[in-house]
């Protein structure tokens, strides 16, 4: 599971999940991706505004020996 929580200390129930996005790229033996998310959280009385910009680099074993 890739789970991030809010950088925002505001902000309720809100963070980041990666998961579905990182193992679609691993699943398909990407190197390199990146991608980005909003917050799903609130501040107050609205939305929370923070977006998460990832990038990744994944490297790959050669198999058994």
């Amino acid at each position: 599971m890739f789970l991030m929580g809010c950088t925002d200390s505001s902000c309720k129930d809100g963070g980041y999940d990666l998961t579905p996005e990182v193992l679609r790229a691993l699943q398909a033996h990407q190197t390199n991706f990146e991608g980005e998310q909003a917050c799903n959280g609130r501040v107050g009385n609205g939305e929370c505004h923070r977006i998460l910009h990832y990038t990744a680099i994944a490297t790959y074993g050669g198999g058994a020996r």
